[in-house]
């Protein structure tokens, strides 16, 4: 359906697989509609608190994966979709389905800067930001994690994917979330972790 060098990687492809959307690089599948693992993920441990959701904020959009699992859920929240990679970002608008693209306000901007300049707030942030399979190292840091908890509402929530390559570089992310967000729970599928926690 799509095919071509993005801002921040060489190849992206879309496909349509099985009736959801695809995309990849050559090391990652990044979206996969309402089968989206670490989205389904996260929606399977949040599933209590679904009703309770008004408004997403996406780091690392992809094509918006998390949008599609939530709506399957019966979560029609409003999305702010922030995706460095403006030929992404455009990708996901253009596909996405009319009711959903109602819902969605697309930012075009590295998730470290909008994090820095951000004043509003989510009763849900699902990291997602990825370069291949490695999570970039700003986002390991607690500086990170408390911009994230700063922006998430009382009683709202993050859920934020990571995928193992060195199991001493997971331990080292564990400690670091832990240390913003005490209250969190595991979950786990082959090699991807998605961490979750409530603010209170």
């Amino acid at each position: 359906m799509r095919r071509g060098a993005g801002d921040c990687n060489d190849f992206l492809e879309v496909t349509l697989y099985s009736n959801q959307l695809q995309l990849a690089d050559r090391e990652a599948l990044y979206s996969d509609g309402d089968r989206y693992l670490p989205a389904v993920m996260a929606a399977k441990a949040l599933k209590n608190y679904l009703p309770e959701i008004r408004q997403v904020l996406a780091l690392g959009s992809g094509l918006a994966s998390i949008a599609y699992v939530l709506d399957s859920k019966g979560c029609k929240p409003h999305f702010t979709l922030v995706e460095k990679d403006k030929v992404v970002l455009n990708w996901a608008t253009e596909l996405m389905p009319a009711g959903m693209a109602d819902r969605v306000v697309p930012i075009c901007a590295d998730a470290s800067v909008f994090m820095e300049k951000n004043t509003l707030k989510f009763d849900l942030i699902f990291c997602d930001i990825f370069i291949g399979r490695v999570v970039p190292d700003f986002v390991l840091t607690e500086a990170f994690f408390t911009q994230c908890k700063n922006a998430i509402n009382p009683g709202g929530h993050i859920a934020f994917n990571y995928l193992i390559n060195n199991p001493a570089d997971w331990d080292n992310v564990l400690q670091v979330f832990a240390s913003v967000f005490p209250d969190y729970k595991v979950h786990k599928s082959g090699l991807n972790r998605v961490l979750t926690s409530s603010v209170k």
